[in-house]
């Protein structure tokens, strides 16, 4: 079955520390949802609802996911050029396509959101957030998906971005990129380029859990 989950650090880059706390009170989602009934064209209630649906759908609350999907379709139509709404979406239905138990729909829900993803990235492709998304998420599908080149690609851009400014950019952000860098070229069967880069890890982030990952897929 389809595993995702997006680290911690690519929702805090993504602006998930803007996130409706998961103990908003239900006084307060019932108020929303009353004013999006009342005007479904309301950008900012949407967008906090939408918040608030996708940080309970990443804690693992299935109802939330058709919420929230339901949510960002109106965002994207509302307003099209902004890539955090399908990125929002591309997240969840990937998520609903996780949580499917017939292959087809597995495979539709999947797919949609992998559109979704390429499309926010079209729309920021210097994005940090975007693109460790979706990084993280072709990484995570099975290998049918035919994604690993996209993940690799994601995290080759945004290492690229890190060389030419690296005091822009935290450092777990960087290590945390290479580890996944270094996973999908693993599983791309390029093992020797993500030994390299392991290697070079395990010296560049002494002293941190990165470094202690990267000895152990070195093993």
């Amino acid at each position: 079955m389809l595993s995702y989950k997006t680290p911690f650090l690519a929702l805090l880059v993504l602006g998930a520390s803007a996130f409706m706390d998961a103990q908003t009170p239900a006084t307060r989602i019932a108020d929303l949802e009353a004013a999006a009934a009342r005007n479904g064209m309301d950008a900012t209630v949407l967008k906090d609802l939408g918040e608030y649906y996708f940080g309970q759908a990443v804690a693992g609350d299935k109802c939330a996911v058709d919420r929230g999907l339901d949510v960002y379709i109106s965002l994207m139509q509302l307003e099209p050029a902004k890539a955090i709404h399908p990125c929002r979406f591309g997240s969840l239905s990937t998520m609903k396509g996780r949580d499917a138990s017939l292959p087809m729909a597995r495979m539709w829900h999947v797919q949609k959101g992998l559109e979704a993803l390429t499309k926010a990235v079209e729309l920021a492709p210097d994005d940090l957030g975007i693109r460790l998304t979706r990084a993280n998420t072709c990484n995570a599908l099975p290998i049918q998906f035919k994604q690993i080149d996209t993940a690799i690609g994601d995290c080759q851009h945004l290492d690229g971005l890190f060389a030419k400014n690296p005091q822009q950019f935290p450092k777990d952000l960087v290590f945390q990129t290479r580890l996944l860098l270094a996973s999908s070229l693993n599983k791309a069967g390029r093992g020797e380029e993500a030994r390299a880069i392991l290697e070079k890890l395990k010296i560049d982030a002494q002293g941190t859990p990165f470094a202690a990952q990267a000895k152990e897929l070195l093993k």
